[in-house]
């Protein structure tokens, strides 16, 4: 495994958040946002359509009715889960919240981790898995108080075995890992490579989930820790 840094130069000209309409280019296919072709869920629709009466009045702002669902859905406690807008405010709560002085990020992957890090000050490490294909492999953290990672892995898909993740995790229990799941619910081995069942013996773990990638619904902008 190679270790550099930084990458590349961070500039916000470079990035540009795909999966929204532009005009002019209606007949072009956006691949970049990675979200489910076969659209939302019908019953999603039809329970949004039922819920549309309520948008004069303010929301639950800890949305317990969600929390509660989601929490026995994972089989977690209410007070485990946080719901954010989008998974994306997580990682900025994240890293706001914890404020780390240095931090590792497994590369190539989400621009966001890195964008989060930096708004709070934080060293960033990059570690670049070379071999097999970017196959991830656990490495010593060294100084950084936070790692971020994601799986599957987005750009590349690959995937750590949970037995192997979740024993990375427990060897460095002064350091904050953040798994980001956004993806994997589209694997139908989800649940052997979920890290939801390890919450409840690693409290150095968060996992972070969304609604947008598997259920194409970016615009309600829903995502859980």
């Amino acid at each position: 495994m190679r270790r550099f840094l930084p990458p590349y130069p961070y500039s916000p000209a470079l990035f540009r958040h795909g999966g929204r309409p532009t005009a002019g280019e209606d007949n072009r296919l956006d691949f970049s946002a990675n979200i489910n072709p076969l659209g939302p869920p019908r019953s999603a629709l039809q329970a949004i359509a039922r819920a549309w009466g309520g948008v004069a009045s303010y929301p639950d702002p800890e949305c317990r009715p969600l929390s509660d669902l989601l929490a026995a859905r994972h089989q977690v406690e209410p007070a485990q889960v946080l719901i954010g807008n989008g998974s994306n405010e997580l990682i900025y709560l994240i890293s706001r919240a914890w404020k780390p002085r240095r931090v590792a990020i497994v590369e190539p992957t989400y621009t966001e981790y890195l964008r989060a890090s930096l708004l709070v000050g934080a060293e960033v490490d990059h570690w670049l898995p070379e071999e097999e294909a970017f196959q991830p492999q656990p490495f010593d953290p060294g100084a950084a108080e936070l790692v971020w990672l994601c799986q599957p892995n987005n750009p590349t898909g690959q995937l750590w075995p949970a037995g192997t993740l979740a024993g990375w995790v427990e060897a460095h229990p002064r350091v904050l890992f953040v798994v980001d799941e956004a993806f994997l619910p589209f694997l139908p081995e989800e649940a052997e490579y979920s890290m939801i069942p390890a919450l409840r013996r690693l409290p150095n773990l968060v996992v972070l989930r969304s609604l947008t990638k598997f259920y194409a619904l970016p615009g309600l902008r829903i995502g859980y820790a």
